[in-house]
């Protein structure tokens, strides 16, 4: 009888410690500004709120895989960034007034150096080159913007495409891009590393 208390005891009172479980008393408002803090931190920094580009009306929360944590997120292909010097990753996905199930998602890799940066863009990308007019060299096709910038390489992807799409997809990156920009007109990666 004593173990079943103690048991018991335990099963209410774990849940209760670990943050995001407990009783569901958390309103989603106390959710979202828990996102919001993370969403501001490391590469999150980067990352537009959904209010800021018309055309998209939601964001999931910011989620980053850092090193080896990369084959996390990415199912095949890993090694070839983690050979050219990827550091992190910082994704994040938006609902969109497309359609109710039409997503947009940023990814921003942190490649360490420029010339990482630049190598998995050519990888990426060669042979269909369509300029998108963002960063040091872009394309666009296909429902995707990839620019690299420093030793960013920054893919925005959409679920459909269309004039609409192409539209939030340009707007997106150039936020984005602007937002890799320091205030002295360096980059983020130019003031840290050398290209």
């Amino acid at each position: 009888m004593r173990m079943q208390i103690v048991f018991l005891s335990l099963t209410f009172l774990i849940p209760a410690m670990i943050p995001g479980c407990g009783n569901g008393d958390e309103s989603k408002s106390q959710v979202d500004e828990q996102a919001e803090v993370v969403a501001g931190t490391g590469l999150g920094v980067f990352f537009p709120d959904h209010d800021q580009i018309t055309g998209l009306t939601g964001a999931d929360r910011y989620r980053q895989f850092d090193g080896e944590s990369l084959f996390e997120y990415m199912n095949g292909g890993a090694e070839i960034y983690l050979a050219l010097g990827f550091e992190s990753i910082g994704i994040r996905e938006y609902t969109t007034t497309l359609a109710e199930d039409i997503y947009l998602t940023i990814e921003i890799y942190d490649m360490t150096v420029a010339k990482n940066s630049k190598e998995i863009f050519h990888k990426n990308n060669a042979g269909t080159l369509v300029s998108a007019g963002v960063g040091e060299e872009s394309s666009i096709g296909g429902g995707t913007i990839e620019f690299w910038k420093a030793n960013y390489l920054v893919r925005i992807r959409c679920d459909d495409m269309g004039t609409e799409v192409d539209r939030i997809l340009e707007e997106t990156a150039l936020f984005v891009e602007k937002s890799l920009e320091q205030p002295d007109g360096t980059t983020g990666a130019a003031r840290r590393r050398d290209k």
